[in-house]
């Protein structure tokens, strides 16, 4: 079982004994990780939990086998699913990473741009449980960054393949 809780939102994944994904969840936990994370392990697929594996940003109360760099895990995961991997584009709560492979699968390089993308500027409002947008990312210009960045990635002849689980994103 691996889980990531970032700022806004708890993300799992159960994996067989061969590998295989045999659920995974994502959803906005409005600030209530535990009650959220109950919702998310529910059912069939925790009979195949064996070990627990949480990135270092997952709160202390969930109890776990190992930690693991967020990154890095994005990066094992990410060559799991697609073995001919050669750039990965980590879009999180608070940056953006950019981490590119050689011919082999071989670690090249990676970027990370400062804290004032992504998320920035959005919290979650006690109150209402929602989560609001002071749109501070676009006074900076984060939007048109990323949009230059995928703009630079295309020239450069690398395919873009972008998933969300953000269902206002297409």
């Amino acid at each position: 079982l691996g889980i990531d809780v970032g700022s806004v939102a708890v993300s799992c994944v159960v994996l067989d004994g061969a590998g295989r994904v045999v659920a995974r969840g994502y959803e906005a936990h409005h600030g209530r990780v535990g009650e959220t994370l109950r919702r998310l392990l529910s059912g069939e697929a925790l009979r195949h939990v064996r070990r627990v594996a949480a990135t270092s940003s997952t709160p202390a109360m969930v109890k776990r086998s190992r930690t693991v760099d967020p990154i890095v895990s994005s990066i094992t995961a990410g060559r799991h699913l697609h073995p001919g991997l050669r750039t990965l584009l980590l879009v999180g709560g608070e940056r953006f990473d950019l981490v590119r492979f050689d011919e082999t699968g071989g670690y090249r390089d990676s970027r990370t741009n400062s804290s004032c993308a992504a998320g920035t500027g959005s919290f979650l409002d006690q109150r209402t449980g929602l989560v609001l947008d002071n749109g501070q990312h676009v006074i900076m210009g984060c939007c048109s960054n990323l949009l230059d960045l995928f703009d630079r990635l295309v020239a450069d002849g690398l395919t873009l393949i972008v998933v969300t689980h953000d269902p206002l994103v297409s």
